[in-house]
């Protein structure tokens, strides 16, 4: 299938994300709304200043890379379509006696991911196109991403350590220090041989005793939160126990 624009390819992964990754549904979608008539569709002869790096011309169908694991995705597609067409968003890893898991970044998902050009150090916000899984040990299976850019810009195969959900990365900025955390700590593993383990990790928290294990750093804190607000009730909670105050401004009014 080709795309004609960038809006198209908007389009495009917004229906991908609505379909569990499903190419041929999201294709289909995308289809469907156009109207009958035959009319030849001018293309806008305005254009922003050219990248010298990729630009989404033609979708083609990825090969999938199914990992060794039995584990089949949560919540099949509701047009009843078989689980087995879903391998590359397979959101289990295989079977973990750790309790770690990374994060599930499905297709079509907003995320901010670090692009290759410049200094191969910025992070801008895209979509992901298309997720790449090859075994991996005791962390699950290891996965790339294919991401188009908000400004259509493509960057293929980023790693692990080089994406995060949108929601996730705009967290990590706000609370860039450990010491901003208040009842979470990270937890990585320098000698293991997954990368994601050893650069990025986990985060921990000890509520009650139980120690609980997240991939998001906002799901850690806001689980904090939450215990602090149930134990000591609404009334005798300070903003200055909380790692988002203002999530709980009623509180304090």
């Amino acid at each position: 299938y080709r795309f004609r624009s960038k809006k198209e390819v908007g389009r495009f992964l917004e229906s991908l994300k609505k379909t569990n990754g499903n190419e041929t549904l999201a294709i289909g979608e995308l289809r469907g709304p156009k109207k009958p008539n035959k009319k030849t569709h001018k293309m806008s002869t305005t254009r922003k200043t050219p990248s010298p790096w990729y630009k989404v011309l033609e979708y083609v169908e990825p090969s999938r890379i199914i990992s060794d694991s039995d584990g089949k995705e949560h919540g099949g597609n509701e047009e009843g379509e078989a689980e087995t067409n879903k391998e590359e968003t397979n959101p289990e890893p295989r079977l973990l006696t750790n309790g770690h898991v990374k994060p599930i970044i499905k297709k079509g998902e907003k995320v901010y991911a670090r692009w290759s050009g410049g200094t191969g150090w910025n992070w801008f916000p895209g979509r992901v196109w298309d997720v790449k899984e090859s075994p991996g040990a005791e962390y699950g299976p290891e996965k790339k991403y294919d991401v188009v850019f908000d400004d259509g810009d493509t960057e293929p195969n980023v790693g692990e350590i080089w994406i995060a959900k949108k929601a996730d990365y705009e967290v990590c900025l706000e609370k860039r220090d450990e010491e901003d955390w208040i009842g979470v700590k990270n937890v990585r593993f320098p000698d293991s041989k997954d990368e994601y383990a050893r650069m990025i990790g986990w985060y921990e928290t000890c509520l009650d005793g139980v120690q609980r294990v997240y991939s998001s750093l906002g799901e850690a804190l806001r689980a904090h939160d939450k215990h602090i607000v149930k134990t000591k009730g609404r009334n005798n909670c300070l903003a200055a126990e909380l790692n988002f105050p203002e999530e709980h401004h009623l509180l304090f009014e």
